[in-house]
C-alpha cells in the first residue's frame, strides 16, 4: 500500500522512470500496467478526499 503514501508527483516520476526502464530493457508490461492501476487509484482517493 506505499503507493497511497506517496505524493502524485512521487508516484508519476516513478510510472515515468519504470516506463522508461521498460522500454530499455523490453521489460514485460505486467509490472508497468500494475503502476496504472496504483495511479488510478490513487486518483479515485484523492478526489474521494477533496470532493
Amino acid at each position: 500500500m506505499y503507493f497511497l503514501k506517496a505524493s502524485f508527483k512521487d508516484l508519476l516520476t516513478g510510472c515515468m522512470q519504470q516506463s522508461v526502464f521498460e522500454i530499455k530493457n523490453r521489460y514485460h508490461s505486467k509490472q508497468r500496467k500494475l503502476c496504472q492501476d496504483q495511479s488510478i487509484m490513487l486518483l479515485r482517493a484523492t478526489a474521494e478526499k477533496k470532493f
